[in-house]
């Protein structure tokens, strides 16, 4: 009884502790979101306050570091407009802008679809060339390249007809998020 209840609290605190990092992966990551609508907002004070909100919640300092290069092209754009006519800065300023977040929509969408690695590649490519954030490239490259490997252990397990391998390349598939149709094979 004693140790059932030792092993409980141990259990609850555990979970409890999960939780908690959990939560604090949420935040990050949703201050990370914040500081993205921010950057592509086009308002110095808003990305300060985001980048301010997104130091408080713990996000990496690689990408505080990218919005602030952001910041430093808004004020540099800004200081220009006292010079000069703002209307090609701004122009080319909205369509870099909404090229990269297409990009971005098109690399996500990518990955949810569960394509195959090499198109999730291209995306990837796409993404960087637009000036997406080496950080968002770098974690699809990762999930790209598990793909490779899933696909590369389906193709093995077809050849042998092992039905462990089978399994193995079906749970390395689910694991990677794709190729989906990999798993119809």
């Amino acid at each position: 009884p004693l140790q059932t209840m030792a092993a409980r609290k141990a259990l609850v605190a555990l979970e409890s502790k999960q939780l908690e990092n959990q939560q604090a992966e949420h935040h990050v990551q949703r201050a990370i979101e914040e500081l993205r609508a921010a950057e592509h907002g086009g308002d110095p004070v808003k990305l300060e306050a985001a980048m301010e909100h997104a130091r408080e919640k713990g996000v990496p300092g690689r990408i505080i570091e990218g919005a602030e290069k952001m910041l430093k092209a808004m004020r540099f754009l800004m200081r220009l407009r006292k010079h000069t006519s703002l209307g090609p800065l701004l122009t080319a300023w909205q369509r870099h802008i909404h090229d990269m977040q297409a990009a971005r929509a098109e690399m996500k969408d990518a990955l949810i679809k569960g394509v195959h690695a090499e198109t999730l590649m291209e995306h990837i490519d796409n993404a960087r060339e637009t000036g997406v954030d080496d950080t968002t490239c770098d974690m699809a490259q990762t999930v790209a390249n598990h793909r490779k490997s899933a696909h590369e252990q389906a193709e093995r397990a077809l050849m042998s007809k092992s039905l462990e391998e089978l399994r193995e390349a079906k749970s390395m598939n689910t694991a990677a998020g794709g190729p989906k149709a990999d798993v119809a094979r």
